[in-house]
């Protein structure tokens, strides 16, 4: 009794906590692959998606050995969504640096992808970057300005002639 007990209770735990991760394991899945070189901030269970929508998750995330400085990740897919060729997988992150897999559909009469090849992969720099990247040459140009006026500050609160 105690053991078909454990045996529920272990049952219970595995299906809660893929529930917990997002992994429905009665809805059929295809299975397709990106290669990036860069996955900073992507998790396992992150969410894939088309125009906005969730149609999948990223299941694992593995290192390609064969190919030095690719990350190889495996997105499992709708059922029903069937990936035109020439579609792409663009990693990218929201402000909070949350990353997130999305798809850009190629042409349907170019054929399709078959389940389990590796779609192309592309970084999106995201907002965040793109800003660091404009704003950071602006603010090295106002520091030596900003230093300047500072001195020229100091040294007139530090006239003896305004102590009186």
């Amino acid at each position: 009794m105690i053991g078909l007990l454990v045996i529920v209770a272990l049952v219970i735990l595995y299906f809660g906590i893929n529930f917990l991760k997002g992994v429905n394991i009665f809805k059929a899945a295809n299975y397709y692959y990106a290669s990036y070189n860069n996955v900073e901030g992507l998790a396992v269970s992150a969410p894939v998606t088309l125009n906005g929508y969730k149609v999948g998750l990223v299941r694992e995330i593995q290192y390609d050995f064969a190919r030095p400085g690719h990350v190889t990740v495996e997105m499992s897919l709708d059922k029903s969504l069937k990936l035109p060729a020439r579609s792409t997988a663009t990693l990218g992150s929201d402000l909070l640096g949350t990353a997130s897999i999305s798809l850009q559909l190629g042409n349907p009469s170019d054929g399709f992808y078959n389940v389990g090849d590796t779609i192309p992969g592309h970084l999106n720099s995201g907002m965040m970057a793109a800003l660091s990247e404009n704003l950071l040459p602006a603010v090295n140009a106002i520091v030596p300005k900003v230093d300047t006026l500072l001195t020229s500050l100091n040294t007139l609160v530090a006239d003896p002639a305004l102590v009186t």
